[in-house]
């Protein structure tokens, strides 16, 4: 199994224009198929909530004292702009902290797998989707 170290600049939700800096440390195993991760997100100002989705079965955790997540469901989802048309293959979160912060670490782990599957034919100027 390797780990990999990643940094990632990425943008949050929309309402909230400012990027998000993630320092990812990931382990992944491609023959199980799995991953474990330990995500420390860095915002440019303190918030005490924060929403995101993760591909079902991640199993979240936040490693922060006084720190509490629950996953949401697709109408509170939609309420911070996240499309309930993925909600087949992610779930969507909210961390809410003690206090607010610039930062707070979010680990998770689990199985991601999508056996092949027949897909519609594609044709010319068509999009293709994935699961």
């Amino acid at each position: 199994m390797k780990i990999i170290p990643l940094l990632l600049v990425l943008f949050p939700l929309a309402g909230n224009a400012a990027a998000v800096r993630h320092q990812l440390n990931a382990s992944i195993n491609p023959a199980q198929g799995s991953l474990a991760a330990a995500d420390t997100l860095t915002f440019q100002a303190p918030s005490a909530e924060f929403v995101f989705t993760l591909h079902k079965g991640l199993n979240p955790a936040v490693k922060q004292p006084g720190a509490a997540l629950e996953e949401i469901d697709a109408a509170a989802a939609a309420r911070y702009g996240i499309n309930g048309a993925t909600s087949a293959v992610l779930s969507a979160y909210r961390v809410k902290l003690a206090k607010p912060a610039r930062t707070f670490t979010l680990e998770y782990s689990g199985v991601i797998a999508h056996p092949p599957a027949e897909q519609a034919q594609e044709y010319a100027r068509s999009f293709s989707e994935t699961p």
